[in-house]
């Protein structure tokens, strides 16, 4: 969805207005654009980085990758979704995109991943979710109503957002890519398309 359309759902009402406030304070509190953690170490950068490949991710971009990132993402940011059109141009590139679904923005935050998650293809209602953005009743977050998460859907999310914590990520959107040096990098948070491009063009395809 546009950032037009975003900026008239946003007009609608005071409500709403707080609404979004309040889920962009969710996502990101003071962190500034592209906060980064920096490379990680080498034993713990190998044990997470295997922890990221086994979880519970929804891919877009080529099946062959040229570059690999994982996103941490809740469908309900707003962060999250000027990421993901940011990202949108970039998969001419060779790139691939493995979100890593969490569900700790909202109180239907888990519902809507379960939405992505348990569907036929999540990475089509990966896109519905983002370009049906806002567009829920009352609801200035992803376009996906939720459902009730399965109990292996559940315990998926709760295994994401540990491991999430335990990449030092507080809150979303974060960016892991591990470079050609095999060192595991981190990105907390990622707004700027001309550094996006900068990173993509630096990770590994795996």
């Amino acid at each position: 969805m546009a950032p037009e359309s975003i900026s008239t759902a946003r007009s609608c009402s005071p409500w709403r207005d707080w609404l979004r406030a309040a889920l962009v304070v969710l996502c990101l509190g003071a962190m500034p654009p592209f906060a980064s953690a920096g490379p990680v170490a080498q034993s713990a950068d190998t044990t997470l980085w295997l922890r990221l490949q086994h979880a519970t991710w929804v891919m877009q971009g080529t099946h062959r990758p040229e570059h690999l990132i994982y996103v941490m993402t809740d469908a309900n940011c707003p962060y999250c979704h000027d990421l993901w059109l940011s990202l949108q141009p970039l998969y001419t590139r060779g790139l691939q995109v493995r979100y890593v679904m969490v569900g700790i923005i909202s109180s239907d935050s888990p519902g809507k991943a379960a939405a992505i998650i348990e569907a036929r293809n999540p990475s089509v209602a990966l896109d519905r979710n983002e370009r049906q953005w806002a567009r829920l009743p009352d609801d200035l977050g992803g376009g996906i109503p939720p459902v009730q998460p399965k109990p292996a859907t559940a315990a998926a999310l709760r295994a994401n957002e540990q491991l999430m914590h335990e990449l030092g990520v507080q809150g979303t959107p974060a960016l892991i890519y591990r470079s050609g040096d095999h060192v595991m990098h981190v990105i907390r948070s990622a707004s700027d398309p001309a550094k996006l491009k900068a990173i993509v063009s630096a990770a590994a395809p795996d």
